[in-house]
């Protein structure tokens, strides 16, 4: 028998406790019915192993087990330990367990025995000697943390030691340089992090006369909670931004420990934006440390490249900037349009580069030294795409065909010939454009042209897709409510299309009798995967939020006895129906429970959640880029065994897209080894970017200063379904990232629909929507779309109601100008955003 070090004896303690970090009461009742059947004379001759195996197979948490497990490596005697365990369960006491005789030699020997038989659990055999920490210390990756979240305030950071390459990846933070943590989900980036804050803060807290301030920012508010776990792990104050407190009042706190905030990356935006008169405005020198979680969003006018862009503004002006911690699974590969500082290198290494000139890091941390241990580690899943042909155009689609001729026909003036139809996909562009010209020109008659083409192609898709019903359920949506529309130009097409339904009706029945391969392969992936594993979770990916909905009810129709649920953003939505923050934590937490088996949902799963390691995770027909691909093969797939499939279709770009994009993550991988080989030269490459975004900062502060100059009067909103004349640019005001009418002649030229229910936020309720209220806008009711949200404020505010209007609404001229031009984004308005006035 091999001697085991106690070193030994504590990590295989930590394994057991990880076993035990499901809580059930269906486990627990499990549990007691075994025990209730145990005699004291079962327990005489009791093999030490039978302890390990119980706990492990019936994955049991009492309260008292922790305590009891760690007199497995102090010297016990096991039979005398599972007796013990047994009248915990049959009479709950909070008495210390008794001091039992020593039975090292078992614990060896099951140490032996368990970690031959499952090569999953690592057994570390060399430590740093000056990492060495006593029996209570343990190892989290964020896997094993995702079921361990402390909900006390005590910090428990002398209690976790971090695995070798966890200290590898935190070298460079620990020195206080800024860096970017690259790792795989799963490998305990965010304990990295927190371990890095932990240990500078015990530094500059000597030099602050109130405690270190440490904001950590992630991109969407779902990911707070998930994060906040491994920062209460290490720091009593974890703090979230929230109604009862802003991060001003977080920073500013009296409190002489260190303090964590968790938030948006918008939430920091808005603080940083605030005007200096405002009792929530944040400088950027009141943060020691501030993590940017899933960083490679640092780019174009993401909220992330908005904190970058400040940071700038802070070196430009000479102030102090945090310590600057990045962190993410994934870098991207950079695309053509980045300005980059060499044109000697590939496209990732020039990405690479600046995105160090963003975070003015010098260094990426990867892990080098010890690859071997964290791929022992993280279970890698097999990726399979299966390519199915294209689904036989039939009559259905012929038909539709022919509708969406006589569309373009009748407006022939406008539509020239074009090289293809409905069913191809470049149609879908080219609707696009010649919609937004129509807007642009004031041509209402192409416009609603336009709206039903759009939807024809849609119905196209959704037939390739899924079944024909949907596509047909989709259509009747769209064409059936004739007596909502009373603009004759919508009225026209609608009747044409009631003049084929009775051709559609036939052509769809004959076409049922086809089955769509993309479903069938579907269904059969799923079934063989639970034959395989009937414990089996997983996640299906679908581009839309329709296509959400068609793949939850085929599902369950095909297979009723599955718990299958969906879900999608709350910013997506797909007619009138939208999803709650609520009502996704519902089905969140019930999938993390086990409640539900498959869950169906839009590409917000590839990152958005905390969610448990899936068995399978299966893309349908959807590849989105590089990022998205890792995301969802290393992150959502990490279950031991696990699957990441790709069904497409043969004829579709979704699989010229894959393939793509793992051609980038070699290269991706490749430029990690590249970009760390030379220091010194990345060193210069990264210091000149800074350089160069330092003297496009003092431009842009130069042109700002010119821009502030413009006439804001001579620049008009208008409606963009009906070109009405709105109010001019003059007349909006800024908050946050709000914008807001203020004209006092608005609320005559709007229509406004309440809510049932005001929906509460933090700072406002939204009441209800409004709508244009010129006749051609008001005569298409249900149609119309919203121009914004109407809002009540609940803080001190310049007014007490306020117009919050929605850009895609809306339309733009000067005042000089006939017609105005489609807007998508307030960052491309006719001038300058920055020009907009900021409420005070």
């Amino acid at each position: 028998m091999e001697n085991f070090s106690d070193r030994e004896f504590q990590l295989f303690l930590l394994k057991i406790q990880n076993l035990l970090k499901k809580q059930s009461t269906e486990i627990l009742a499990e549990f007691k019915e075994h025990v209730a059947s145990i005699t004291e004379e079962d327990t005489d001759n009791l093999d030490p192993r039978q302890l390990i195996k119980l706990l492990k197979d019936t994955q049991l948490i009492l309260k008292t087990n922790v305590e009891i497990l760690r007199e497995i490596f102090i010297g016990i005697n096991l039979e005398h330990l599972y007796k013990n365990v047994i009248a915990q369960v049959k009479s709950p006491s909070t008495e210390e367990p008794p001091p039992l005789k020593t039975f090292r030699n078992a614990a060896k020997e099951i140490l032996w025995d368990y970690v031959e038989s499952d090569p999953q659990q690592i057994r570390h055999e060399t430590i740093k000697k000056d990492h060495d920490v006593p029996s209570e210390r343990t190892h989290f990756t964020e896997e094993e943390s995702s079921e361990h979240e402390s909900t006390e305030s005590t910090s428990h950071s002398n209690d976790i030691v971090l695995r070798n390459y966890q200290l590898e990846l935190a070298e460079e933070g620990l020195s206080g340089e800024n860096t970017i943590i690259c790792a795989p989900t799963g490998s305990g980036k965010t304990y990295t992090a927190a371990h890095i804050c932990s240990e500078r803060s015990r530094k500059i807290t000597s030099t602050k006369h109130n405690g270190v301030r440490i904001v950590f920012v992630v991109p969407l508010k779902a990911l707070k909670d998930q994060q906040r776990k491994a920062f209460r792990a290490y720091f009593e104050n974890v703090h979230s931004v929230g109604p009862d407190n802003t991060l001003r009042e977080l920073l500013k706190s009296p409190n002489k420990a260190a303090v964590v905030v968790m938030l948006t990356a918008q939430n920091l935006v808005n603080a940083i934006e605030e005007p200096s008169s405002s009792n929530r405005k944040v400088a950027l020198e009141e943060i020691d440390i501030l993590v940017m979680d899933e960083c490679h969003h640092t780019k174009k006018n993401h909220p992330y490249a908005k904190i970058m862009h400040h940071c700038m503004q802070n070196t430009v002006a000479n102030k102090q900037i945090p310590q600057l911690i990045g962190l993410s699974a994934s870098l991207g590969a950079g695309s053509k349009g980045e300005e980059f500082v060499t044109s000697e290198e590939s496209i990732t290494f020039n990405h690479y580069v600046n995105l160090c000139a963003f975070y003015h890091a010098h260094k990426i941390s990867y892990v080098v030294n010890y690859r071997q241990e964290i791929e022992q580690l993280i279970n890698k899943s097999e990726e399979l795409i299966k390519p199915v042909p294209a689904r036989k155009q039939g009559d259905y689609i012929s038909v539709l065909r022919e509708i969406s001729e006589r569309i373009m026909k009748d407006e022939d003036a406008h539509f020239a010939e074009i090289g293809f139809d409905i069913t191809s996909s470049q149609f879908e562009n080219w609707i696009v454009d010649q919609k937004n010209k129509a807007i642009s020109n004031g041509e209402a008659v192409t416009k609603d042209a336009c709206f039903y083409l759009q939807h024809l192609r849609k119905a196209v898709m959704f037939y390739e897709d899924f079944q024909i019903e949907d596509s047909y359920l989709y259509l009747n949506e769209i064409f059936s409510n004739c007596h909502d529309v009373t603009s004759p130009n919508r009225t026209k097409w609608i009747r044409v299309f009631h003049e084929y339904i009775d051709r559609i009706d036939i052509a769809r029945h004959q076409d049922l009798l086809e089955n769509n391969q993309l479903v069938e392969i579907l269904i059969k992936e799923i079934k063989e995967i639970y034959n395989k594993n009937p414990k089996s979770q997983g996640l299906i990916l679908c581009r839309t939020v329709y296509g959400t909905r068609a793949l939850h009810r085929i599902i369950t129709e095909q297979m009723p006895n599955y718990k299958v649920s969906q879900i999608f953003g709350t910013n997506q939505c797909d007619g009138k129906i939208q999803m709650t923050e609520k009502s996704q934590q519902r089905i969140l937490n019930c999938f993390r429970d086990g409640k539900l088996q498959i869950l169906v949902g839009t590409d917000i799963l590839q990152e958005a959640h905390d969610l448990p390691a899936c068995n399978f995770v299966i893309r349908y027909n959807f590849v989105s880029n590089e990022i998205g691909s890792v995301q969802v093969a290393q992150g959502r797939a990490r279950a031991k065994d696990s699957q990441c499939v790709l069904i497409v279709r043969e004829d579709s770009n979704e699989l010229m897209r894959e393939q793509r994009n793992r051609i980038r993550e070699i290269k991706m991988i490749e430029t990690l080894d590249e970009i760390n080989s030379d220091p010194s030269r990345i060193r210069m490459l990264v210091d000149k970017a800074i350089n160069e975004n330092i003297e496009e900062e003092i431009r842009r502060s130069r042109v700002t200063r010119e821009d502030s100059e413009v006439d804001l009067s001579t620049f008009v909103f208008c409606c963009g379904s009906c070109a009405r004349e709105l109010f001019t640019a003059d007349q909006l005001r800024k908050n946050g990232q709000q914008y807001i009418c203020i004209d006092p002649e608005f609320p005559s030229k709007i229509d406004i629909t309440n809510y049932s229910t005001p929906m509460p936020f933090s700072r406002d309720d939204h009441e209800g929507k409004f709508f244009c209220k010129a006749a051609e806008c008001s005569d298409r009711k249900e149609k119309r779309d919203s121009l914004g949200t109407l809002i009540r404020y609940k803080c001190p505010y310049p007014r007490e109601i306020g117009y919050v209007m929605s850009i895609r609404a809306l339309s733009m001229r000067k005042v000089d100008t006939a017609r105005p031009s489609p807007l998508k984004k307030w960052t491309k308005l006719l001038f300058p955003e920055n020009c907009i006035i900021r409420d005070e």
